[in-house]
């Protein structure tokens, strides 16, 4: 009864929606832009640079840095990280 109750949990735990990986990590449909740029920009300067992304393992936002960078200055501020966002959300449709 015991093995039946755990492997209830674990496969509850799996299903849920709430616990994916995806969500965890922000990167759900439903994102809030501005929740996951606060989280991102561990040391609260209003702007991400490439070591907070390296520490966030972020590979594909490591890898679009200077594309998201629009001025250049080696950060990526609120307003770009909202724009790519938005350019996301609208090239997959959500």
């Amino acid at each position: 009864m015991k093995q039946y109750i755990s492997m209830l949990v674990i496969i509850l735990a799996i299903n849920n929606p709430d616990t994916t990986i995806a969500q965890q990590k922000g990167r759900g449909k439903n994102i809030d832009p501005d929740k996951v740029f606060e989280k991102l920009d561990t040391d609260k300067d209003g702007k991400i640079n490439k070591e907070e992304v390296e520490k966030a393992d972020r590979p594909r936002l490591k890898e679009n840095f200077s594309k998201i960078d629009a001025d250049s200055d080696g950060f990526i501020s609120k307003e770009e990280f909202k724009r790519m966002v938005e350019k996301r959300r609208e090239a997959t449709g959500n």
